[in-house]
């Protein structure tokens, strides 16, 4: 069976020198002020809503286990439909 043309029993024959050349590493500087996408106010309407659906609607938990596990943190778990309703205090506490 024939061989391939470029290749090298053992890497003999590899050229050094011959690949591009990497230049030297920079750090790369922002020049520019970070951008304030959301006001005070309209960043604490998000936290608040957000805290809302947590307290009013919950998260659906599939796993059993995570419903034990949050039932013992002190969390609102109704077992039979698998959601779970954090008070706002629980959730500030826990992160």
């Amino acid at each position: 069976m024939p061989r391939d043309r470029g290749r090298r029993a053992g890497g003999r024959g590899r050229r050094e020198g011959r690949g591009i050349q990497q230049l030297p590493w920079l750090q790369v500087r922002n020049p520019y002020p970070p951008i304030e996408v959301l006001s005070e106010e309209q960043l604490e309407r998000v936290h608040d809503t957000s805290m809302r659906v947590l307290e009013e609607i919950g998260i659906e938990f599939m796993d059993a286990r995570a419903l034990d596990l949050l039932a013992d943190t002190g969390a609102d778990v109704d077992k039979e439909s698998g959601v779970v309703r954090f008070d706002r205090d629980l959730v500030l506490e826990l992160v």
